[in-house]
């Protein structure tokens, strides 16, 4: 902090002064966290700088404040630890499903429909795809052998506790591809979604930067009018290596190889049924975040002001009563995107478009108070305070985020007026 010197402020009017201030600050979370490819990620660390100016004048009426500040945040859990939607789950499953329903399917094409377990052979819903185009299920098999065991090696479905034997994949022993001789239905297949017991992250990192300003008026001596605002914005500034490496190592297997054409629970198309499954819930929402970078975060509102005023009475029959209220207000945020087409590893896809922002409402509220406070004693003094939030307003519904129609998805409920009382003694 810096101040004027007494021998220039004796010489300002009003009670003039200035006062400089700066702030710097660094710290660092020590955490054992895992990426999803089962790498340990580097702990999160975050770093903030502030630059103040403080003016204060008018013989003590007026106090404006001015600051500019900026922090780095690298590392950080994003979005919540999911960025790529309620489908994120999937990014451990979806391996784990491929490699099970395309087993059942060989299993039955390579050794033939009475060569298979009994419950197996009566599910021909889940391996007629494979007997019925033979030469993409040769192919497949291949794949499997081949990119498949090289990306997942056994150490990946050790750490995520599941049952998978990559060496049984690797020599295209389809009916023993899960531990325990267990017969390789999908739903045997074990993924628990987290590595040593910890969920796995995406991480990113961000920056926010932007200005705030203070503002404290006293126009009387019982009055005080307060504001404070700020503009500022959020980044991603690059999104997790690990998790970029490994849903780049995704897509060069579901949308690069034949395992994209392995039927989905039985389904198959010849586009590609696993492929449309990572492509729809995996993929896309991936090339948003990707996108994301150098652009707001969702849900971040830019501009942010309040207005607070505050009356308090000295004499007379309403001596110790004071009464005020304020206003809240929000700027408009992201809450979801547009769709284009793009083109991905060679074919068209309709994907989220950062470039077609969908904003919500802003947001505004009103406040009121009433307070009393009174001596008991000359120890005691009574305080009792009405305040009531949200004036005028009902209980409602308010969207959260938006499909890329511009639908409501989702909504959160608003509270409407509301009242709280609080009663203290101090001593």
């Amino acid at each position: 902090a810096v101040h004027l010197p007494k021998a220039i402020k004796k010489n300002l009017p009003e009670g003039t002064d200035l006062s400089f201030y700066y702030f710097h600050g660094a710290n660092e979370t020590p955490k054992v966290r895992y990426a999803i490819d089962g790498s340990q990620l580097p702990n999160e660390a975050g770093k903030t700088d502030d630059y103040s100016v403080q003016f204060d004048g008018l013989q003590n009426k007026l106090t404006v404040r001015l600051t500019y500040f900026k922090t780095v945040d690298e590392n950080a859990q994003a979005s919540y630890g999911q960025p790529l939607g309620t489908n994120g789950w999937m990014i451990d499953s979806l391996p784990v499903w491929t490699v099970t329903m395309a087993a059942s399917a060989l299993a039955v094409e390579e050794l033939g429909v009475d060569n298979v377990p009994k419950d197996l052979k009566d599910a021909n819903w889940l391996w007629q795809w494979a007997v019925d185009h033979p030469d993409v299920a040769k192919r497949i098999a291949t794949s499997l052998k081949t990119d498949f065991a090289a990306a997942f090696p056994q150490s990946y479905w050790d750490q995520y506790g599941s049952n998978v034997d990559i060496n049984a994949v690797k020599a295209g022993d389809w009916l023993h591809v899960l531990k325990n001789n267990t017969v390789p239905w999908p739903w045997n297949g074990t993924a628990n979604h987290s590595i040593h017991g910890q969920t796995a992250i995406i991480d990113q990192n961000l920056e926010s930067k932007g200005w705030e300003l203070e503002a404290t008026y006293r126009p009387l001596k019982n009055w005080d009018i307060t504001f404070n605002g700020s503009r500022s914005t959020a980044v991603q500034t690059s999104l997790g290596a690990a998790a970029s490496r490994y849903l780049e190592s995704m897509a060069a297997i579901w949308l690069g190889t034949d395992i994209g054409k392995v039927a989905n629970w039985g389904g198959y198309t010849d586009y590609g049924a696993q492929k449309q499954n990572f492509m729809q819930n995996l993929w896309a929402p991936y090339l948003q975040q990707v996108a994301l970078t150098g652009a707001d975060q969702p849900e971040w509102r830019k501009l942010k002001f309040n207005v607070i005023s505050t009356y308090r009475f000295d004499r007379g029959l309403a001596k110790g009563l004071r009464v005020g209220g304020a206003f809240r207000w929000q700027d408009k945020a992201v809450m979801g995107y547009g769709i284009h087409q793009a083109t991905v590893y060679g074919e068209q896809a309709w994907i989220l478009d950062v470039n077609q922002p969908l904003y919500g409402p802003t947001d505004e509220h009103f406040d009121a108070w009433i307070g009393y406070e009174h001596e008991l004693t000359s120890k005691i003094k009574w305080d009792v305070q009405l305040n009531v939030r949200n004036v005028g307003e009902k209980v409602g519904l308010v969207p959260i985020s938006y499909d890329p129609t511009g639908a409501v998805s989702q909504e959160r409920i608003q509270n409407g007026q509301n009242y709280q009382l609080t009663v203290k003694f101090m001593f």
